[in-house]
Parts: structure tokens; C-alpha cells; sequence
């Protein structure tokens, strides 16, 4: 017998582990969408699309056929497909001196082959038309360099690098050691040496072509020169000449006619020469250190100072200063400022905190200090606005550091006492006073607390108006008879039940409270008093499902469902709670079956099917 299921199942993406499809020799009747069996007689598994059973294992391929260059194929189980042989023969194409060449049909298939020679040598001549060869199968062709040329071989980029000396281009600057060689055309520029000049120049009124020496009259030769004029050179000076220096710089006078050199000695005239005017670049005639400033050398000709102040203040150095006064403002950036100091003093009356919360109400405001009253555990007190009630709290022992927000929750935090003189409204109770707002009248005292009073008659002299009933008395004024015995409450006394109060064993029916030690058996009456407690033999309720509830009973509810048209059945049970326990069985098998069950109220569930139940098929029950 199989468990019915007549809702879908969600795994909740869980595995379906070891599970085993239903097995048939024939296939289930009336057959849903989507439904699976093994079909034990294929050993098949099979799905139903909604028109037929699927084999799975043979899939949806009903036959293949055979198309160009194949033959074969099938509708039915193992199937062949041959491919056809062309007219090219099986083997090897293709040698050192050959290569295949083929031919491709639209199937992809060599239709035919053959073969193409290739040569196996390179030929190559020279300048001399000398011819050469080198084998393309493993040889090796040499450039190598002549005169004035050099080559180079990359393996890496496969190149070949030939360079000569210089750029040699039309428009390149060459330069040569020596050239030996008979030159046709022109030459611009100027030759270090030549045999002749190109155009014959007079020198001295002779003529001169470079190819060979020459004579001047009046030279090195008889005859007369045209020395009209002044000799671009001579030896000596035809006057000799006294040199001398005037002005600031001064030097005595001295001959000078050009046959040898002179030498001035020279003075600077005191006081004669303006430093930074006449001369030239800055001049500081004198260094003084200033306040926080020292120089070394101060001034001495050659001299370098050296200016130095106590400390580095460039922008990414720490300073050091004994004490600092601004005058203007003091801005600091960053987001830590630390001040070790033993006395802090602010003239500002009012201090900035959580400036910059302006958009949002986050963090806490306020103030707290560290201090350790054990040795060996920090601890934090201080004063803050919370800014999650917009209350301020007054703290103390919080054990670890505030950070934006105090940790109200944390370990030891405690609320601190506040000793102070405080006017204005207080919520709450004050654990003492000096005196009461409202004084009140004691005894026809006024009193406000701030002195002791005396009450005449109390502990005064005088009367107090004693009219009513006192508190609490050692006697009453008048004895009264409680039961027949006097009593002015001086002592004890036993009073003997009433005649009539008891009748036999029965309480008379004026009796309405009584303190009895035991109880027999109350054979008739109504109980109208408070529920008697389990324990006490009671059930501790005043209802049926209070008392079933507290005596641990279960109450059964069943009920026969399926009207044949609803998916989704209400049934109301009454027991007053959600811990009901729901079974719904066939009620022609008498088997379990699930569906969804949801508990819509403390009276009432709603059980839901994924088709709707025939008439009166199912039976529920429900206990709580």
C-alpha cells in the first residue's frame, strides 16, 4: 500500500536522494502531463507529453537517412552510415621535391590528387654574373660583408641588418679619411690642400696660381713697394705710447711701443666701488639673527652663514614648540587632535561639539574621561545627549572606550549620581528633601520640613479634636458582646458557635465564610466561588476546553469532505486552539493521504488539494 499525495511536493531544492520510479508492465490509465513509469517490458523509462508515452532512452530521432556520398542508414534500432569511396587512391603525396595538390567536392572530400615539382636549389649571381646555388632543404645562404660593409643577422625578428660606415645620401654630410681617385665634375666646398687655385690671384702686383712660388719687389727682391698708408702689422710702434687707468680702478702710467708686453699695477680707490650698483649680482652687507633665528658667520669676506631656526617646519614635519600663542585663528584638519597638557583653558563660554552634524542625528554629544579604580581594567564616565531618545545620561564604569555613540548596553556601564543644587520640575521621586513644596497641615501644624513641630495634645500641651475613630486603640471605649461573650478588646476570648449555626454536620445558610479544617462530601449544591486549582483536585478552569486544556485531555473532531468541485475545504473543529493535530484518510480504502493543511484560526483549518475530492471520499480528523 502507497501513501496518497493529493498536493504537489516541494523539495525546496533539496535532493531526492535514492528514489525509484514507479514500475509497470503497461502503462498507467488516464495519464496526467509530465507523469513518468519504467516500463518493465522495454526496461524503458517513459514520460507522457500529453498525446503519447515517450521512450526516453530512444529519444525523438525516428530514422536516418543516407544523404550525397553516404549509403546506409535506418528507421529502427543500431543504425550504419557508410561513406562512399572516390577515385583517389589511399597512400602518401607529396616528397622533397613535390607538393600535393588536391581537389574538395561540397561534402568535403578529396576527389582527386596529384602532385606539383618544386625546385630544391636557389640560384644566385654576383656582380660578375659569377652563379651560385644553395639547397632550399637544409643549406644555408652566407651574406657576409665586403669592404666598407658590415651585416648583421637577428634570429629573433628573421632579419638582415647591411649598413656601411656613414650616411652616404644625397643630402648626407660624408666625411673620408683620404681620397684616392680622379674626381669628374664640380666640388663645393672648400679643399684642404691644391696644386693650383682655380682662378690666379696678384699679390703685391704678381701674379700667384699656387703652382709655384713668387717674387716680390721690395720684399725679398730688388725694387719699391707702395707703402703709402699705415703696415697692418709691425714690429714696434713708430711713437711709443704711456698706458695708464683713471677712475675708481687707477694704475701709474707706463710706455708701452709694441716691442714687448707691459703690466699695469692697479689700486681700487677706497670707498669707489657701490656693491649691488656697480657691481654685479645681490649683496647683504650684514646678517642678524632674529627671535628663534641663529647665524653662524655674519659677515667676512668669502664668508658662507649659515642660518638655522631650532627645528624642520616643513609641511610634513612635527613641531615641537615650549609654548605657542596665535594671534589670528587656528584651524586644524585631519581627524585626531591630541592635546597633552596638564591644564586646558578656553575663554570660549560656549564649546562647538558634532559641528558637523548638520544632515543627521547619529551620533552622541558630549564629553567623558578614563580613570582605573582597580589597576588593571580601564574605566569611562562622562555626560552625553543619547541622539537615539534625545535624552542627556550621566554615565560611569563603562569598560570600554565611546566611540561616535556610548554604548548604553555596554559592559559595565552604570548610571552615575549627580550631587548638585537643582531647580525647576523634577520627574520622579527625590530620595530626600529639605523642605516640601506645599506645606501641609499636621495635627492643625503647618509643616514644610525644613523644622520638627509639636502637636498640642501629642507631645505638647493642649487638646487635639478626637472626634471619629482612632487607628488603632489598647481598648474599646464600650465592651461589645461578640457571640454572647463580652469583648473590649483588653484580651483574647473563644466564642462558642451560635444555636442553630451548625445542624448536624451542615452549615447553616447564613453562614457564608467559614475557616474549616476539613471537609467531607458535598453531596448537592452549586460551587460559585473561585475555580479550584488542579492540585487541590479541581481543574483550574471554568470552561469544558479550559478544564481539558489544564488536565492535559485531547478532544477528537471528525468530519466526512469532497463536494467534487472545491480544491480548497474549510473545516471548523471549534476546539479553541492552534496546536490541533489533522489526518485525512480515504474513506473507501481507509488510507492516509497529505495534502496542505493550514491552521486559519484557533476554530478552524483549511485543507487544500491539487484536484477537488469526490463527494464525501475523504474523512478528517482533527485532535486537540
Amino acid at each position: 500500500m502507497a501513501q496518497k499525495f493529493l498536493t504537489n511536493i516541494d523539495l525546496n531544492k533539496n535532493e531526492l536522494q535514492n528514489a525509484k520510479i514507479q514500475n509497470l508492465g503497461t502503462a498507467p490509465s488516464s495519464p496526467e502531463d509530465g507523469q513518468v513509469y519504467f516500463d518493465t517490458g522495454d526496461n524503458a523509462l517513459k514520460v507522457y507529453d500529453g498525446t503519447a508515452w515517450v521512450n526516453l532512452q530512444e529519444g525523438d530521432i525516428s530514422g536516418v537517412t543516407a544523404g550525397t556520398g553516404l549509403s546506409g542508414g535506418g528507421t529502427s534500432g543500431t543504425v550504419t552510415i557508410n561513406l562512399a569511396n572516390t577515385a583517389v587512391t589511399a597512400g602518401s603525396y607529396g616528397s622533397a621535391t613535390a607538393i600535393p595538390t588536391f581537389t574538395v567536392d561540397a561534402q568535403g572530400r578529396l576527389t582527386a590528387v596529384t602532385t606539383a615539382s618544386i625546385s630544391t636549389t636557389l640560384a644566385f649571381t654576383d656582380d660578375s654574373t659569377t652563379s651560385a646555388s644553395v639547397a632550399l632543404n637544409g643549406g644555408t645562404l652566407s651574406i657576409l660583408g665586403g669592404t666598407g660593409v658590415s651585416t648583421t643577422a637577428n634570429d629573433s625578428s628573421d632579419s638582415l641588418t647591411i649598413a656601411i660606415g656613414q650616411a652616404v645620401g644625397t643630402t648626407a654630410d660624408v666625411t673620408f679619411n683620404s681620397v684616392a681617385a680622379a674626381l669628374t665634375g664640380n666640388v663645393t666646398g672648400n679643399a684642404d690642400t691644391a696644386t693650383a687655385l682655380a682662378t690666379a690671384r696678384t699679390i703685391g702686383g704678381v701674379s700667384f696660381n699656387g703652382t709655384a712660388n713668387i717674387n716680390l719687389p721690395g720684399v725679398n727682391t730688388a725694387g719699391n713697394q707702395n707703402t703709402s698708408g699705415n703696415a697692418a702689422t709691425a714690429t714696434a710702434l713708430a711713437t711709443a705710447r704711456t698706458i695708464a687707468l683713471s677712475g675708481s680702478v687707477t694704475a701709474t702710467g707706463v710706455a708701452f711701443d709694441g716691442t714687448g708686453n707691459i703690466s699695469l699695477t692697479t689700486a681700487i680707490a677706497a670707498n669707489s666701488v657701490a656693491l649691488g650698483t656697480t657691481t654685479t649680482g645681490d649683496y647683504v652687507q650684514n646678517l642678524v639673527a632674529g627671535t628663534g633665528v641663529s647665524v653662524s658667520v655674519t659677515s667676512g669676506e668669502g664668508q658662507t652663514p649659515t642660518v638655522a631656526i631650532g627645528q624642520a617646519v616643513g609641511t610634513s614635519d612635527n613641531v615641537t614648540f615650549n609654548d605657542l600663542i596665535v594671534s589670528g585663528d587656528l584651524t586644524v584638519n585631519g581627524t585626531s587632535t591630541t592635546i597633552n597638557t596638564a591644564t586646558l583653558s578656553v575663554e570660549d563660554p560656549l564649546i562647538i561639539l558634532a559641528s558637523g552634524n548638520n544632515t543627521a542625528d547619529a551620533v552622541d554629544i558630549g564629553f567623558y574621561g578614563l580613570y582605573d579604580t582597580s589597576g588593571t581594567q580601564d574605566l569611562y564616565a562622562g555626560l552625553f545627549r543619547d541622539a537615539s531618545d534625545n535624552k542627556f545620561r550621566l554615565f560611569k564604569d563603562l569598560q570600554v572606550a565611546p566611540t561616535t555613540t556610548v554604548n548604553i548596553s555596554g559592559t559595565g556601564y552604570a548610571v552615575a549620581s549627580l550631587v548638585a543644587n537643582i531647580e525647576g520640575d523634577i520627574t520622579g521621586n527625590a530620595g530626600t528633601a529639605t523642605a516640601l513644596e506645599t506645606a501641609r497641615t499636621i495635627g492643625g501644624v503647618s509643616f514644610n520640613g525644613t523644622a520638627n513641630i509639636n502637636l498640642p495634645g501629642v507631645n505638647a500641651s493642649g487638646t487635639q479634636d478626637t472626634s471619629g475613630n482612632a487607628a488603632t486603640a489598647t481598648a474599646l471605649a464600650t465592651a461589645r458582646t461578640v457571640n454572647g461573650v463580652s469583648f473590649d478588646g483588653t484580651a483574647n476570648i473563644t466564642v462558642t458557635a451560635a444555636a442553630g449555626t451548625l445542624t448536624g454536620t451542615v452549615l447553616k445558610s447564613t453562614v457564608v465564610t467559614s475557616s474549616l479544617a476539613a471537609l467531607g462530601t458535598i453531596a448537592t449544591g452549586v460551587w460559585a466561588a473561585t475555580d479550584v486549582a488542579v492540585a487541590h483536585g479541581g481543574t483550574g478552569a471554568s470552561t469544558a476546553a479550559g478544564a481539558k486544556t489544564n488536565l492535559g485531555f485531547m478532544t477528537r473532531y471528525a468530519a466526512t469532505i469532497g463536494d467534487n468541485s472545491a480544491t480548497a475545504i474549510a473545516v471548523t473543529h471549534s476546539l479553541g486552539s492552534d496546536d490541533v493535530i489533522v489526518e485525512v484518510y480515504d474513506a473507501s480504502t481507509k488510507e492516509t493521504v497529505v495534502c496542505d493543511v493550514d491552521r486559519t484560526s484557533a476554530n478552524e483549518v483549511t485543507l487544500t488539494f491539487s484536484s477537488a475530492p469526490a463527494t464525501n471520499a475523504l474523512r478528517v480528523v482533527i485532535i486537540g
